[in-house]
């Protein structure tokens, strides 16, 4: 990958599906390619499967931030722009 931009992605983790570890791995591969800042919005405590994943892409050598609210997770990604 050679220029291209790395965006900032806002995910909602509300009424989500667990993923297999399978799925956690990749995804914790893969998405540091892309991502250069990602805010998690979440109204609920996240299950143990979406914190595991939360902690490996902190581990991800980007900013990773849990949110309540998609109005200060904007704001915060914002930095990033």
């Amino acid at each position: 990958r050679t220029g291209v931009d790395k965006l900032c992605l806002l995910a909602n983790a509300n009424n989500t599906m667990p993923m297999s570890r399978e799925v956690q791995d990749y995804v914790a591969q893969q998405i540091p390619k892309y991502v250069k800042a990602q805010a998690v919005i979440s109204n609920e405590h996240l299950k143990s499967t979406q914190t595991s994943t939360f902690v490996k892409l902190s581990w991800a050598g980007f900013p990773v931030k849990l949110f309540d609210n998609k109005v200060e997770a904007l704001d915060w990604l914002k930095e990033f722009l």
